[in-house]
Parts: structure tokens; C-alpha cells; sequence
């Protein structure tokens, strides 16, 4: 047995423990959660404290197998491709949904060919730069205006909300920066870290140990309101530029050719996972928030209008794979 299937095999038999055993669902196969980006980055953390949980509540091994590039389109392609039999699923944050599409070329349509099945966290952003930079806000856009051209930008991949925040940013103070996109958060933070790119608007799970070390600088979190996980950092809002409000919800994707039959049994033993203290502990603890239960037909609407949402944005400012 390889690493990889003994850490699968192990997560499972831990996540037998944590939960009372009851299936709900007829398949014994293994199930095959496709993460569509790197590994160590926001969707996987979550997948990964569902799959402990899910595996118990199911009956059967759960695996977590990471799919990055496209814009999640790899990985999206990965489960299109499988069979819709349900046991092949992708958690994935919604902008794989209602982001990325406006920007890059893809063979699917996200309203029509994908369907959410459960919604798992909340994942909102915050501004972060190199130490390097001025610690003030107003102190480091200054600096960023003085020399047009000379200072970039991360995100963790073209069409995504952190591309979005970063060219809205830019505009909006007048600033001449360059897009970097990235594979996931890790490899865009180590450019950060080590001042080759200048600032990136990051999810706060991933972005937090770095700030709390003090190898970044946290400038603004991109929610309404000011994160639990970072209460002394301002909202965009109260910095003037209310406009970069972004967060995205993380969860359970499938196929829409999956029966309903499967899908509601999917999604009753997802939700049985996360209402467990267990993981909603863990997803606080890891600098999410948490989510209300959802039905299904109700996330399918709140997604239909966060991408037509984004689509207006994506006109307004006409971004593009080369914004």
C-alpha cells in the first residue's frame, strides 16, 4: 500500500470513529472526491474534513484526489468524464461556478452541466503583501503609485474572485500593476513572501499563519463585515472602496446527469456531516465560516445569481485572461 492510500485508509478509519455508522446510500464503491485545485490550498482543507466524516455516514471509503489547472477545469472535466453515478463528486469553491467561466474558454456550461449538492464553509479574503512594503494602507498604495508598472499582483488563478479584488483594486486607485495568476494559493504566497510579487487578495484560511507570523502584511478582509478570524483588520468598506466585497461558499459539486434519487441521499448525508460539532469546530478553527443549511434547489438559485453578477463585473471592467 503506497503513502497515499494508507493516509486515505487512515483518514477513513478515523472518520469511523468520529461518527455513528449509518448508510444512506446503496453504493459500496470507493467515493471520489476531486479537489480542482492544488493540494494545501482552501477547497482541499475542507474536502479533506468532509472526507473524514462522510466515509463513517456513507458506509464506505472516501478518497480525495486533487485535479489543479484550468481554472478548475481539469478537474471539472475529471468528474464530467467519469460516470454520473455519484461517485465521482468535486468540492470546490463556487467561483469554479460563477467566476472563472467568464474568463477562460471552458467545454462545459456551469449552470447546465454541474449541479451543488451541499454547501460545506464560507471563504472570504483578505489583502495581503510582503513585509517588505509599508505596514499602513494608505502608506502602501502610495508606494505601489509612485512607480506605474513596476509592481504586480497575485491570484490563484485567472477569473476567480482573487483575480477580480486584484484588477478592481488596481483601478480603483489609479494603479498600473501586473497580473500574475497562480495554480492555488501556496505557490502565489511563496512569491509574496519573498517581495517578487507585490500584493494578492488571498483566502484568509490560507493567508492567516503567514500574517499571525508576521510574514505578511494583512491590510483588508473583502467581506461586509470584519472577519472573526482577524477582527483588527478592516473591511474594504471602511477603507473606501466598498465595491471589493468577495467571498465565495465552498462545497459539494456533481454532475447534473446524477438521478435526484442519488443527489438527495448525497446531500442528506453531507448535511449529516456537517452539522457534527466536530467539523464545524474544525472549520471555525481553520478560519472559516461556517454555513446555514441549504436546500439544493436554493443553492442552485443563489448560484444562478452570483454568476450573472460576476458577468456584469467581467463587462464593467472588461476583464479578461490577459487583465
Amino acid at each position: 500500500m503506497n503513502a497515499m492510500n494508507r493516509r486515505n485508509a487512515l483518514s477513513w478509519m478515523g472518520g469511523m470513529l468520529a461518527l455513528p455508522s449509518f448508510s444512506t446510500y446503496a453504493s459500496t464503491k470507493v467515493l471520489r472526491i476531486i479537489v480542482a485545485a492544488q493540494a494545501g490550498g482552501t477547497p482541499d482543507i475542507v474536502a479533506r474534513l468532509l472526507a473524514e466524516r462522510l466515509a463513517p455516514v456513507l458506509g464506505r471509503p472516501v478518497i480525495v484526489e486533487n485535479k489543479p489547472g484550468a481554472g478548475g477545469g481539469i478537474g471539472i472535466q475529471t468528474l464530467l468524464n467519469a460516470p454520473a453515478d455519484g461517485d465521482t463528486l468535486i468540492v470546490g469553491a463556487s467561483n469554479i461556478l460563477t467566476e472563472i467561466p467568464h474568463v477562460l474558454k471552458t467545454r462545459f456550461n456551469p449552470l447546465t452541466d454541474l449541479r451543488p449538492i451541499a454547501l460545506l464553509a464560507q471563504s472570504n479574503m483578505v489583502l495581503v503583501a510582503s513585509p517588505s512594503l509599508p505596514k499602513d494602507f494608505k502608506a502602501m498604495t502610495t508606494y505601489l503609485q509612485k512607480s506605474p508598472g513596476a509592481y504586480s499582483y497575485a491570484s490563484y488563478s485567472t477569473g476567480t474572485s482573487s483575480h477580480y479584488a486584484g484588477l478592481l483594486f488596481a483601478k480603483r486607485l489609479g494603479i498600473e500593476m501586473q497580473h500574475i495568476p497562480f495554480l492555488g494559493s501556496p505557490p502565489a504566497l511563496v512569491e509574496i513572501m519573498a517581495g517578487r510579487v507585490s500584493i494578492m487578495f488571498d483566502g484568509i484560511y490560507t493567508s492567516k499563519p503567514l500574517i499571525d507570523s508576521g510574514k505578511l502584511n494583512a491590510y483588508a478582509v473583502t467581506s461586509e463585515k470584519r472577519s472573526l478570524q482577524l477582527p483588527n483588520i478592516p473591511t474594504m468598506g471602511e477603507l473606501g472602496l466598498p465595491e471589493i466585497n468577495f467571498s465565495n461558499w465552498i462545497g459539494v459539486i456533481g454532475s447534473s446527469k446524477i438521478s435526484e434519487e442519488v443527489l438527495a441521499k448525497l446531500h442528506e448525508s453531507i448535511i449529516a456531516c456537517t452539522s457534527d460539532k466536530g467539523y464545524q469546530d474544525a472549520i471555525v478553527k481553520g478560519g472559516f465560516d461556517l454555513v446555514k443549511t441549504v436546500s439544493m434547489g436554493n443553492i442552485k438559485a443563489i448560484t444562478t445569481k452570483e454568476h450573472h453578477d460576476n458577468g456584469d463585473i467581467v463587462k464593467k471592467f472588461n476583464i479578461n485572461i490577459n487583465s
